[in-house]
């Protein structure tokens, strides 16, 4: 791609043809040479928008929509979080109707989303999308709409998750930039890849292996960029559903989390107790970066990382490359010190 001149140059350009071609040089000449710069400057940085809006790589936004449609990868829109809760009744058994409405202390709502007896756990849906509507286990909820034969102010829930905000920007730019390489997605293995990626905003990255676990069947890994990589149930549940909808007749493809494995860090040398937050920052950081990095670990890479915050330190271990299966996932183990 060409570099755009800058203003200064072309407006000397100008000024230095207008001389050549008229013998003159005084003030109109200089006010001639701004006008034709400033004029040929705007329209190299039009050609330079167009050219940057012609990529998915370089586009903005809302071209981004276009070339997304063209080839057919919509940005994932939010999901609201899923789950049950469980509710105590004031005496027998009570139905408990679809849309009941619950809430609870900091007025996030959930509605039953079926009809079911009390004497079991609730399936809900959260009623604010993303992941405000994500509510751990445990947690006490109230009724909004009346239900006689509960106790409105007895709800506990069971975990409930799921929510994701709308796609991030750049998330949503690699699938379309993959669409716009690949050109046509017909069940490669780095096709299911792809499809686990655009299934979910939480799902960063996946890697698929061949004939597994049986001959003939496709598993897929997923992750998401986080000191705690594994997504979850539901999240595995809608990319499972969603390659179901895409792939092949005929091919098994199971989605699933991959296993952990920790790497323990012993480093030496090193007291001072902010020095010792920093690495343990930068080391988090790292391992969340590397995370759909499938080549082996060399041990140089972590003491390149201690390194650049302090070089008054021993680093004794792992001390050899740190190697892991096809099914695991390296994370941070933490430090020893």
């Amino acid at each position: 791609m060409s570099k755009t001149p800058s203003l200064e140059s072309l407006i000397y350009r100008a000024k230095t043809t207008l001389k050549n071609n008229t013998g003159v040089d005084n003030p109109a000449i200089n006010a001639l040479a701004c006008a034709v710069g400033g004029v040929a400057f705007g329209q190299y940085a039009y050609a330079d928008y167009l050219f940057k809006q012609m990529h998915p790589e370089t586009c903005n936004e809302e071209w981004l929509y276009l070339h997304a449609q063209r080839l057919k990868v919509d940005r994932i829109s939010q999901f609201f979080a899923t789950g049950t809760i469980n509710f105590l009744q004031t005496s027998g058994v009570v139905s408990i109707p679809t849309d009941t409405i619950v809430r609870t202390s900091d007025n996030k709502e959930y509605k039953v989303t079926t009809a079911i007896n009390s004497d079991i756990s609730v399936p809900v849906k959260a009623l604010l999308p993303n992941v405000e509507g994500n509510l751990p286990s445990g947690e006490i909820l109230y009724l909004v709409t009346a239900v006689t034969g509960l106790h409105p102010e007895s709800i506990s829930s069971n975990e409930i998750n799921g929510g994701a905000d709308i796609e991030n920007v750049e998330h949503w730019r690699d699938r379309v930039v993959q669409a716009f390489n690949e050109k046509q997605i017909v069940g490669r293995l780095v096709d299911y890849e792809f499809w686990a990626k655009s299934a979910h905003a939480n799902v960063d990255y996946a890697w698929g292996l061949d004939n597994t676990p049986l001959l003939g069947q496709v598993t897929v890994y997923i992750g998401q960029r986080e000191s705690d990589p594994l997504v979850d149930e539901q999240i595995r549940v809608i990319v499972q559903n969603y390659i179901d909808a895409n792939r092949l007749a005929g091919c098994h493809v199971f989605a699933t989390l991959p296993t952990l494995k920790p790497v323990a860090i012993v480093i030496s040398g090193i007291s001072d107790l902010t020095v010792r937050k920093n690495i343990d920052i930068a080391l988090q950081q790292f391992f969340n970066n590397r995370l759909d990095n499938r080549s082996p670990m060399m041990a140089n890479e972590i003491s390149t990382i201690i390194s650049a915050i302090t070089t008054n330190f021993t680093f004794n271990f792992p001390n050899n490359t740190t190697t892991f299966a096809d099914n695991e996932l390296l994370t941070f183990g933490g430090v020893t010190w």
